[in-house]
């Protein structure tokens, strides 16, 4: 997908093709369910997983110096328009969690680098991971098992850092009702299966659709030109809400 700039609604556009074959299978978990109210279209009936960490604390900008995100083209809006600006950022527009392990992306001050190539050449404080956007229309058990496998990959080089596993950003309701295999139920399904890896310690899951959401669980529409990618002006509250949520 091209990113696409103007100069007061900025968004990065992505893939929606998916990495593996699409399924219309949806888990629901009886503690996770909740009805959202909805007009017309599809409604929502997988709620987002809590976040259940509570020892959240602010910090400042320099609290990022040392931190790494990984991600698809949300984290590259967040590289090109947040005001983290000397956080290092692996992210390319279209990156999955499939394609995270074979990607070489062109890394500030490291050059051009396979993941694990930076991660045993930087040590890093903080990971941030926000993936599954691109496949989350195919099977939540099998990319799951590939996010778990990023997780292990990025602890066994850095055994020190606090990873962050960021929920997905919603859609907003006109992508929401009509798209079969990017919608909100399964991306919340995908949420919480990744949510589920967090231990409270050095493993914490956090989620910027607390921000971003409208009252039915949904990305605010007036946030979005594509219903799917945030305007660059809101990066920077992006930016405040991660300060806002460091782990103690």
């Amino acid at each position: 997908f091209r990113s696409s700039v103007s100069n007061k609604q900025t968004t990065v556009k992505k893939s929606n093709k998916a990495s593996s074959k699409p399924s219309n299978k949806t888990s629901v978990s009886n503690k996770q369910t909740t009805v959202k109210k909805s007009n017309t279209g599809r409604v929502n009936t997988v709620g987002k997983p809590p976040m259940t960490y509570t020892a959240f604390r602010k910090v400042g900008a320099d609290y990022f110096n040392d931190a790494l995100f990984i991600g698809d083209s949300r984290t590259e809006g967040l590289r090109l328009y947040g005001t983290l600006k000397n956080s290092t950022y692996f992210s390319t527009v279209g990156m999955s969690t499939f394609s995270v392990f074979k990607k070489s992306v062109s890394v500030k001050g490291v050059g051009n680098v396979t993941l694990t190539q930076l991660l045993q050449k930087k040590q890093f404080g903080k990971v941030y991971i926000m993936l599954g956007i691109n496949e989350v229309g195919g099977n939540a058990n099998s990319i799951a098992s590939k996010y778990k496998e990023l997780i292990n990959l990025v602890r066994k080089y850095q055994l020190n850092a606090i990873i962050y596993i960021e929920g997905n950003l919603h859609v907003a309701k006109t992508k929401n009702d009509r798209d079969k295999s990017i919608n909100n139920n399964r991306i919340n399904t995908l949420n919480a299966k990744m949510a589920s890896y967090a231990n409270n310690t050095n493993i914490i899951y956090i989620d910027i659709n607390y921000l971003f959401d409208d009252e039915n669980g949904n990305l605010k529409s007036y946030m979005t030109s594509d219903a799917t990618h945030v305007y660059g002006k809101y990066y920077k509250d992006w930016c405040n809400w991660l300060m806002e949520h460091a782990a103690s």
